[in-house]
C-alpha cells in the first residue's frame, strides 16, 4: 500500500513541478508585453500552439481514464471475493477518478492561463 501512495506522490510532485514551469514560462509574457517586440508574438503563438495540443489531448485522456475506471468496476465486481482481485478493482478505480481528476485540473488551469493573459482558447 505504501508503495502505491509513493508512486501517487511522485506523480503529482511531477505534476506540480510541471504546473510550476509552465506558470514561470507564460509569465514571462507579461513581462514582455511593454516592449513592443516582436518575441511576444512569437511567445504568444507558442503559448497557442502549446494550448491547442492540449486541448487535442483533454478528451483522448478523459476516454482512458473513463475506460480504466469501468475497467476498475469490472474488476471489482467480477473478483467474487477474491481479496487480490478486489484490492486490485479498488485500484483501478481509485487511479481513474484520480486520473480524472489531474486532467480536469489541468483543464481549468489551461482556461486560467488563457484568461490571465488574454489568450483566445477553444475548449474541447
Amino acid at each position: 500500500m505504501n508503495k502505491i501512495f509513493a508512486g501517487i506522490k511522485k506523480n503529482i510532485s511531477l505534476f506540480l513541478a510541471g504546473m510550476i514551469v509552465a506558470v514561470l514560462a507564460l509569465s514571462s509574457k507579461a513581462f514582455a508585453q511593454g516592449t513592443g517586440g516582436t518575441g511576444s508574438s512569437t511567445l504568444d503563438s507558442l503559448i497557442q500552439k502549446i494550448i491547442n495540443l492540449i486541448n487535442l489531448l483533454i478528451p483522448i485522456l478523459v476516454g482512458i481514464a473513463v475506460i480504466y475506471f469501468i475497467w476498475g468496476i469490472i474488476k471489482f465486481m467480477s473478483a467474487g471475493g477474491n481479496e487480490e482481485k478486489l484490492r486490485e478493482g479498488k485500484r483501478h478505480i481509485v487511479f481513474g477518478l484520480l486520473g480524472l481528476a489531474i486532467i480536469m485540473g489541468v483543464w481549468g488551469f489551461v482556461g486560467i492561463i488563457c484568461q490571465f493573459f488574454g489568450i483566445t482558447c477553444t475548449t474541447p
